[in-house]
C-alpha cells in the first residue's frame, strides 16, 4: 500500500505548466507517509525499474515509463515502443 501511495503522489504531482519539480518532503507529506518511508518506497519502485528517479531530494524528476510498460505488457497489450 505504501508503494501505491507513492505511485499515485507522483503522477497527481505530474501536470502541465509545473513551474519546478517537487521536493521529496512535498511528495512524502502529500502521500501520507513520513519522508524516510517515502524514500525507501520510491528506491524499491526504481530498483523495480518501475519509476526513473533523478534530481535532488529538493527537486525530483520522477518518469513513471516502466510502471507503463509493465501495465501494458500485464494487460496483453504488448510493449511500449517509442517512434
Amino acid at each position: 500500500m505504501e508503494q501505491l501511495a507513492v505511485i499515485l503522489c507522483v503522477i497527481d504531482y505530474k501536470r502541465p505548466g509545473a513551474e519546478r519539480p517537487p521536493s521529496l518532503g512535498f511528495l512524502a507529506f502529500g502521500s501520507g507517509l513520513s519522508t524516510d518511508v517515502f524514500r525507501e518506497r520510491l528506491t524499491e519502485l526504481q530498483q523495480a525499474e518501475l519509476l526513473e528517479v533523478r534530481g535532488t531530494e529538493e527537486a525530483l524528476e520522477v518518469t513513471v515509463f516502466g510502471l507503463v510498460r509493465a501495465i501494458l505488457v500485464s494487460s496483453g497489450l504488448g510493449e511500449l515502443t517509442t517512434n
